[in-house]
């Protein structure tokens, strides 16, 4: 996960406004949103490689979110064999310590690990959100305060870069506009929407700005954009960029809508072998994006309760053949996306 928006007690309906875009390797194997298997009944993506995740809630009210801290190529060759920071949110979510304790016990093991971002809160009523960077030079977690909208991409918390402070000023701008619709449904939808329009965002920053992480300067500017479209960084890399973004919508009520959408591999041309540095991947006409959704509510009580997944019985699926106009970029889609979920649902977009 490279970019995160997120609103805490800001938005009248929703208490918890959270928008993220996901850049990994294109070959790196992947499960998209889905309950886990398992006694907690989490709900998040799973990289296959590693068994974490990088987003994910659960019915009891747990959420945790990561991003990498980024660091220069050399460093990344001395990280290799450091456990995976995708274990972190696995372990926050399986358990039931609160949020600061937790942190309180990351902080002091964080050199176990990769660098990383990490924030994880209690989603019932008060919102109890708490951050801790492992190269914040506080050190220490922090708790976040209500009311304000945070961003967290691959530095610490609200570091001024470019792609972020733009990122947020747009989520603060759909976030003060009202909606057109009227129905509590379609509003919800076209939240999600616009929210993710904000983060399908090609642009890149001015050379001027780049931030300077000690990455190859070639790479640094088509790392600048919020939304990275496929992208040939070396000649000995694969493809890397957006995979796939997020949106979740914590009710006042204690509802949760989450929504994931996917990039589609066969909406690409993988050339990494004769593609120049920095060059973007041709993508094929057609469909771009698979969109998996789900809808529940809430429940600090574990027991006697149906799990989510044995639920899924009653999921309609929609196919749909959408194709983005010629001009539109991608993520763009021409076409708004329909709820048709009742416990979970995807949707070839």
């Amino acid at each position: 996960m490279c970019i995160i928006v997120w609103a805490q007690e800001v938005h009248p309906k929703y208490r918890l406004v959270l928008v993220a875009n996901r850049e990994e390797l294109f070959e790196r194997e992947t499960s998209s949103l889905h309950f886990w298997d398992g006694p907690t009944p989490i709900l998040a993506g799973r990289d296959l490689k590693a068994g974490g995740t990088w987003l994910g809630v659960t019915q009891t009210g747990r959420i945790a979110a990561l991003t990498n801290y980024r660091v220069p190529l050399d460093e990344m060759d001395k990280n290799e064999a450091k456990l995976s920071r995708g274990e972190l949110l696995n372990d926050f979510l399986n358990g039931d310590t609160s949020p600061r304790d937790y942190m309180e016990g990351v902080s002091q093991n964080s050199h176990k690990y990769k660098d990383f971002n990490l924030v994880v809160g209690n989603l019932f009523e008060p919102l109890d959100m708490v951050y801790f960077g492992s190269r914040d030079d506080g050190g220490r977690p922090q708790l976040l305060k209500n009311g304000k909208i945070y961003g967290l991409s691959n530095a610490i918390l609200d570091t001024n870069w470019w792609k972020l402070e733009r990122a947020k000023d747009g989520v603060a701008r759909v976030l003060s506009s009202e909606s057109s619709e009227t129905d509590e449904e379609k509003v919800a939808e076209e939240l999600v929407e616009r929210l993710f329009h904000q983060f399908a965002d090609p642009q890149v920053s001015d050379q001027e700005v780049l931030p300077a992480t000690g990455l190859p300067s070639e790479w640094e500017r088509p790392m600048s954009s919020i939304f990275m479209p496929p992208t040939v960084l070396s000649k000995r890399a694969s493809t890397y960029g957006t995979r796939s973004q997020a949106v979740i919508l914590v009710g006042r009520d204690d509802s949760v809508h989450f929504v994931e959408r996917t990039m589609s591999l066969k909406s690409l041309i993988l050339s990494p072998t004769t593609a120049r540095h920095g060059s973007r991947v041709q993508r094929k006409k057609g469909p771009s994006w698979i969109y998996t959704h789900y809808d529940f509510q809430l429940d600090a009580d574990t027991t006697n309760r149906e799990h989510p997944r044995n639920t899924l019985q009653m999921m309609r699926e929609e196919k749909r053949d959408t194709r983005s106009a010629p001009n539109t970029p991608v993520g763009h889609p021409r076409i708004k996306m329909k709820n048709v979920m009742i416990a979970g649902s995807t949707t070839a977009v």
